[in-house]
């Protein structure tokens, strides 16, 4: 069985404007549409949200973003992993960085929780300043019509015993999305391209090839110019690299 994937390194506004996204991931989703044959969507991290901006999406909608981009999901018909931010059940200013697959009917499959926080200035730099992030219970595995799929977020994938149990659980295709830098920080100088980019994609290729499944990751382009660290990686080689804003594609080999 072969699989065709469609990550998206979408276009993204950060922060107050955050609510802007929702209609341009309905419209990627009709872009997707007209490619044809993809089976399976991937967002980038805290995309289409809310995450970054106010979590009640400045009150634009009647329903949640993540909803009105399911009824998009039913229309195509597709799986897509999409994320948002939630607030913490009981405690105050503390939140869920969440990862959702959504299967062909609309359905919410599965919402992972990164069970590895980044330390509060980073949030804070990330997530418009969220500081405090809750951890979730571990790596998130579902099986579906086009394989089994697990669930992380950005940094995850760098602890190779989370990507090793999504395996051990059953997972072969893994999907870890990253958030994405609107600014020059600790961990981008401001230059087009970063080094830390390369290491990415060289992580990726490594938990592919020793846990045997495939690694799908992209990210917010907040900043046009900033090179994305887009990428599929497959046990055998990279698949596919794209630096640029929009829609990449690869065919998974599930046999």
């Amino acid at each position: 069985m072969k699989v065709k994937v469609a990550a998206v390194q979408a276009e993204s506004v950060y922060g107050e404007e955050e609510w802007r996204n929702v209609d341009r991931a309905i419209r990627y989703m009709d872009e997707i549409k007209a490619i044809g044959g993809v089976q399976l969507v991937c967002f980038p991290e805290g995309y289409p949200g809310p995450a970054h901006g106010p979590l009640d999406s400045k009150g634009k909608f009647s329903a949640h973003p993540i909803d009105l981009l399911r009824e998009k999901i039913r229309e195509v018909g597709v799986y897509c992993a999409c994320s948002d931010v939630v607030a913490h059940e009981e405690l105050p200013n503390v939140y869920y960085l969440c990862h959702k697959l959504i299967g062909p009917n609309g359905e919410v499959l599965a919402d992972h929780r990164r069970s590895q926080p980044d330390e509060p200035e980073l949030n804070e730099y990330l997530f418009g300043g969220k500081r405090l992030f809750a951890p979730g219970p571990g790596p998130t595995v579902v099986e579906t019509e086009i394989g089994v799929i697990g669930l992380l977020i950005c940094s995850e994938l760098w602890v190779p015993e989370l990507p090793r149990i999504a395996m051990l659980m059953g997972a072969e295709i893994l999907i870890s999305p990253v958030n994405g830098h609107h600014t020059p920080s600790l961990h981008h100088d401001g230059s087009f391209d970063t080094p830390l980019w390369e290491t990415w994609r060289c992580i990726s290729r490594c938990r592919a090839a020793e846990n045997n499944q495939f690694v799908i990751v992209t990210q917010n382009m907040f900043n046009s110019d900033y090179a994305g660290v887009g990428h599929i990686a497959g046990p055998e080689s990279m698949l596919a690299a794209f630096k640029g804003t929009g829609i990449f594609t690869a065919e998974l080999d599930m046999d």
